[in-house]
């Protein structure tokens, strides 16, 4: 049976949080840009690639009205033969609109990944679910003033049903690792 235990932190300072974000580039593949706040289609495939200085970036977006599957199959072959990490929903309970990001580093290690979501999953993301070693995941508001962790000791992805009243709808920052004991 696996183990929860949730914290809640305050954010103090931002550098942590700043350093480690990256910010959202268009792509010629999507049918809507990252960054738009207009509502995406039903199924988003988003890949994640680093820069020259080792930053975070989505290089490819890809959506579908029809099925995750024709979303991600419009991704360039390098992008969907990648790692996926995890899944965003608009609504709780794993419901909604969704966006599966994905990413050729592998599954999360110690150090994990950190995203900034787009503009729009900042004011509609309720729920995710996180794969393969990502036990782990904290939540930073967008004024980047609160954190939340959920740690799954299990090991075998993270599961966040409803980010309650402070996160929902209120996501500035997402990062995703694996427990190292």
């Amino acid at each position: 049976m696996k183990r929860r235990f949730v914290r809640a932190t305050m954010v103090a300072a931002t550098a942590f949080v700043l350093a480690s974000s990256f910010t959202i580039a268009g792509s010629a593949q999507a049918s809507t840009t990252a960054d738009d706040s207009s509502i995406p289609q039903q199924f988003c495939a988003i890949y994640m690639d680093k820069t020259a200085s080792e930053q975070l970036v989505a290089k490819d977006e890809s959506c579908s009205t029809r099925s995750m599957r024709d979303a991600t199959a419009g991704l360039p072959l390098r992008s969907a033969s990648g790692t996926k990490l995890m899944t965003w929903y608009q609504d709780d309970q794993f419901r909604g609109i969704t966006a599966d990001i994905w990413g050729n580093y592998g599954t999360c290690d110690g150090a994990g990944y950190g995203f900034t979501p787009s503009s729009w999953w900042q004011q509609n993301m309720s729920s995710l679910h996180a794969y393969g070693n990502c036990s782990d995941v904290r939540l930073t508001n967008r004024q980047k003033s609160q954190s939340q962790e959920w740690l799954d000791w299990g090991g075998n992805g993270s599961q966040v049903l409803n980010f309650g009243l402070t996160y929902n709808d209120n996501v500035g920052y997402v990062k995703i690792w694996q427990f190292q004991w």
